[in-house]
This record gives structure tokens, sequence and C-alpha cells, in this order.
């Protein structure tokens, strides 16, 4: 007997096969695409404090946020030009040279994709070891997520 093709108990053992595999690979990519997500919010942070070095360099201020182009302002009233990466939030915190332990700033930023509250929040500072956002935190100028 010449058979040609599948029989449809072979077609359905192999699409039982594709389905249970991709079940199991599923959770990996949705964990893949939010470290996708935490990299590029470390990213934007390091960009953040690239841009507020030249800024200070230019200004001898920190700046007081970010904008789509270069705010100049003094006593924090600045801007640095800096587009954060799509779905990140940053929050950036001034701290004057009137401050007790001397000028600096902190940032956080922030994205809704990511879910998982171990790391769901990453932030950067510059100036006293106290303008650092979090404990994870532990170098200037060094993004870390928490």
């Amino acid at each position: 007997m010449n058979r040609s093709g599948f029989s449809l108990v072979e077609l359905l053992v192999v699409v039982a096969i594709l389905g249970i595999l991709a079940t199991l690979g599923l959770p990996r990519l949705n964990t893949m695409r939010e470290r996708a997500v935490v990299a590029s919010m470390i990213s934007d942070l390091r960009n953040l404090a690239s841009a507020q070095v030249a800024f200070y360099s230019t200004y001898q201020d920190f700046a007081n946020g970010v904008a789509p182009q270069e705010v100049p302002g003094p006593g924090g009233r600045g801007r640095v030009a800096l587009t954060p990466s799509p779905g990140n939030v940053i929050v950036v915190r001034r701290r004057g040279p009137n401050n007790a332990n001397g000028e600096g700033w902190s940032a956080t930023a922030t994205n809704p994709a990511v879910t998982n509250p171990a790391y769901n929040v990453c932030g950067v500072f510059m100036g006293a070891a106290r303008y650092a956002p979090n404990r994870a935190v532990t170098a200037t100028g060094v993004p870390a997520c928490y």
C-alpha cells in the first residue's frame, strides 16, 4: 500500500508538541523583553549622568530635569537635553550648593512594562552618598536597579 502525506494523528501529535514548546518558551520571552526594558532604563540614566556632567561643566550648576532640548538656567531651572527611551519616565532631584551635604542630584527611571518588583526602579546619583535614591545605588554616576 502506497501512502503519501501524513495521517491526521501524526499531524495532531506535531501540533501538540509545538504547543507544549510554545508554552515553555513564552515566559522566557517575556522575561527577556522585561530585561531589555531595564537595560534601556539603565542606558537612559547613564546618558543622563553624562549630560549632567556636561551641563555642570558649562553652567557650574546641575540641571533639575530633562527636556528634548537643553534649557540653560541657574539655581536648578536648567534642563539637560535627553529624550528617554519609549515608556521610560525619568525623575530628577537636584540638591543645590547650599545643601549641608554639598550640591549634587539623584534620578530614578521607571517603566510600566517592568512588573518584577525586584528591579522595577533604577536610580543614579552624583554628589554625597546620601543622595543615592536607594541602598542598591552605591557609586556616584553608576546606575543600579532595585
